[in-house]
């Protein structure tokens, strides 16, 4: 157990922070927006009844109101993969330089 711990610490180490975080899902999207409306609305909640009440707010959304939250995620996977195309090139021409 503790290997996996020491392997997954190393991993994380080696993140380069210059490269692109992926975006949110829907879901995650609208989780955050409803969470903020739960805290202010409820005070004192749990954590653990807030993701179910997010969950079934989710749940029974349209597919109208499920789309807003489908675009905003793909737009932001597009910019995404965007930034990850240039940020691949860009580590792609610092490997050359430092091969060379």
């Amino acid at each position: 157990m503790k290997e996996n711990r020491q392997n997954k610490k190393q991993k994380e180490d080696n993140v380069d922070p210059n490269k692109p975080k992926k975006p949110a899902s829907s879901f995650f999207r609208f989780s955050r927006e409803e969470r903020k409306k739960l805290v202010e609305e409820r005070p004192g909640i749990n954590n653990s009844t807030i993701n179910a009440l997010i969950s079934l707010k989710w749940k029974e959304l349209i597919e109208e109101e499920k789309q807003v939250w489908n675009n905003q995620a793909a737009e932001a996977m597009e910019a995404y993969k965007k930034e990850m195309k240039e940020y691949n090139k860009t580590a792609a021409e610092n490997q050359n330089n430092i091969n060379k």
